[in-house]
């Protein structure tokens, strides 16, 4: 659920068209303090329990043709426990896709979904949260956009998008405009991971088939 997708870089080409997959990790940072307590209340929005498990499956998009990923398109995440991190409790996230690292997670003061990192996924229901990073291939700025309704594998939620804007270097042959989001329910958690390659409009998302929530 919570995951990010950790690619084998080839060429420099390859490289910049999986620049987003590794701003997700890193581009998110979280300016939270170090005694952040989590509440029942911010618990609730992400739904993060033992044994709670969420069942994704991954499209993929090029030049506006969706099919599903040909390879393992499913990913299954599981609250497997908890572990202490630097004097903080965090949910470990279980996925089935082998390219994803196991997570650790927990919600701050300020309700968001932060990992072990210091790095805010997703800022809740928080409007007031931004953050930009800037690299050598341009700047992405976060924010969370106003609720929108989608229909997803046969369900209809009310998502809370946090959105990444990409603005490419001046010269770059790079579009610039969404590259990345996550899109949450209340009581449930993330239910669209949308994931933009740099040079291109192309783009993949993994979206919830099911949940079993605790």
């Amino acid at each position: 659920m919570f995951g990010f997708i950790v690619y084998k870089i080839q060429s420099i080409n390859k490289t910049m068209k999986k620049l987003f997959a590794l701003l997700a990790i890193t581009a998110i940072a979280s300016s939270c303090g170090n005694d952040d307590n989590q509440t029942s209340q911010n618990q609730e929005f992400f739904n993060l329990a033992e044994g709670n498990l969420w069942v994704y499956r991954r499209y993929d998009v090029t030049n506006g043709l969706e099919r599903v990923h040909p390879g393992n398109s499913i990913d299954s995440v599981t609250v497997s426990g908890q572990e202490i991190i630097e004097g903080q409790s965090y949910y470990k996230l279980h996925h089935t896709v082998q390219s994803y690292n196991d997570e650790f997670v927990r919600t701050d003061n300020n309700g968001h979904l932060v990992n072990s990192d210091g790095s805010v996924l997703h800022p809740g229901s928080d409007t007031t949260f931004t953050y930009s990073i800037t690299n050598t291939y341009g700047t992405v700025s976060y924010r969370l956009e106003d609720r929108y309704n989608r229909t997803v594998e046969d369900n209809t939620y009310n998502l809370y998008p946090f959105v990444g804007y990409f603005i490419p270097v001046t010269g770059s042959d790079a579009p610039s405009g969404i590259g990345h989001t996550i899109d949450c329910v209340p009581g449930i958690g993330i239910v669209i991971r949308h994931e933009r390659y740099i040079n291109s409009a192309d783009y993949f998302e993994y979206r919830l088939v099911s949940h079993r929530l605790n």
